[in-house]
């Protein structure tokens, strides 16, 4: 596709023409998958076909996260396959480097009135907590982690590319993983 027919692309898509969402991902999946797959290999992460898929629709999720804001900074500068990479790249890395692809487990605070060795338990615990869901598959990981933020399961759906029911079940299937292996650490 022409630079100049890119750009259009990209502008159909922040004005939100119908179907403009789903031709921007039909023209850049491809490009954007081999990006992941690159970066994964350099960060020294699996690259298989599901990796891969998962990380790419983390991708896409972050292009659509807070009104389209990482759409919205192109500038015009360059060419739009070129500065969509730079994100894919920025996101793999960012992904890498958290862990847990940025979920946040807020933690109860103590009560004043409990000992040091109680609050010492709540830390371990979360920690313990923590170290579960970063083993999840991305895309549980991102379903908890949408959810966390008040996204309802037709939001959460909708971002994983889902129903409604789907991402419910995917949001069960993680929970339960995560108490399973709480319950047994051998798993």
């Amino acid at each position: 596709m022409p630079p100049d027919a890119d750009q259009a692309l990209l502008e159909d898509c922040l004005a939100a023409s119908p179907g403009s969402w789903e031709a921007f991902v039909r023209r850049f999946a491809p490009l954007l998958a081999g990006v992941c797959r690159r970066a994964l290999r350099r960060c020294r992460r699996p690259s298989g076909e599901q990796e891969v898929a998962d990380m790419l629709q983390m991708v896409f999720l972050s292009f659509l996260e807070k009104d389209l804001r990482v759409l919205r900074g192109y500038r015009g500068q360059g060419r739009v396959e070129a500065y969509l990479a730079a994100v894919a790249i920025r996101r793999v890395f960012d992904d890498t480097s958290l862990g847990s692809g940025g979920l946040e487990m807020p933690g109860e605070p103590a009560d004043p009135g409990e000992g040091p060795g109680s609050a010492l338990e709540s830390r371990e615990a979360q920690a313990l907590l923590q170290g579960e869901v970063d083993r999840l598959a991305p895309r549980a990981r991102l379903a908890l982690a949408l959810q966390a933020r008040g996204g309802s399961l037709g939001e959460i759906g909708a971002a994983l590319g889902l129903s409604a029911e789907a991402a419910g079940q995917v949001l069960s299937r993680a929970r339960l993983q995560i108490r399973s292996r709480l319950e047994d650490p051998r798993k």
